[in-house]
């Protein structure tokens, strides 16, 4: 049978050069194409915003928006239910025969 030693906590100074080590392992540096770290958040947080109006698009959320601003009245149960019934009914209320 083997005897296991107890861990010991490691020193302040093993402790600095971990955390100094992950530091500059994380930190943005520019690649060498010359584009750095910004450039990629930035392209990043464009392709985000474009598809979170692609979703509003989807849900009707921007025609909403649309509908509100034309009849210049505040958002309201009252008014959502009034847009999408109205909605829904040009969509799906003249059925198509053969």
């Amino acid at each position: 049978m083997r005897i296991l030693k107890p861990a010991t906590a490691p020193s302040r100074s093993r402790l600095r050069t971990a955390f100094a080590e992950w530091k500059a392992a994380t930190e943005p540096r520019a690649s060498a194409s010359g584009f750095g770290h910004a450039f990629f958040s930035s392209l990043l947080k464009k392709a985000g915003s474009l598809f979170v109006e692609l979703l509003r698009e989807l849900a009707d959320q921007n025609a909403y928006q649309r509908h509100l601003a034309a009849r210049g009245v505040a958002h309201s149960a009252e008014e959502w239910r009034r847009f999408s019934n109205h909605r829904l009914a040009t969509r799906f209320g003249q059925a198509k025969c053969c």
